[in-house]
């Protein structure tokens, strides 16, 4: 809602609040949580919305540790979580000028979402 109100600060205040109180809690697990994630990837949004690609970045990059730890490298890891974080990373790549990286993170992103809509079970 926040951020839907251009409260960009504060949504992100309040998610970094939010991303502390969940590590601290699952400081004991194996350090791959969902939730974490997602609000890696809410963060990564945010800051794209402050034009500000390079702290997007770290933000999808530390969603991508963790979906990799929940779902793994391989084909486990071809679901739709992926995949846009993928494609938030590309879009950072791509406005910081790595035209390289921009388009392997949109190749890979745009690979799942193939194999997700040839195989949709692994959504």
């Amino acid at each position: 809602m926040k951020r839907a109100t251009s409260r960009i600060d504060e949504a992100t205040g309040d998610l970094k609040e939010a991303l502390a109180i969940l590590r601290e809690v699952l400081a004991k697990s194996d350090g791959n949580n969902f939730v974490i994630g997602f609000i890696y990837v809410e963060l990564g949004e945010l800051a794209l919305d402050k034009h500000s690609p390079t702290e997007a970045l770290r933000y999808f990059e530390s969603a991508m540790k963790h979906w990799h730890g929940i779902y793994g490298k391989g084909d486990m890891a071809d679901n739709e979580w992926v995949a846009t974080t993928y494609g938030f990373m590309a879009r950072c790549h791509k406005a910081n000028g790595n035209n390289k990286l921009a388009e392997e993170n949109k190749q890979k992103c745009m690979d799942i979402y193939q194999k997700i809509k040839v195989n949709p079970e692994k959504q």
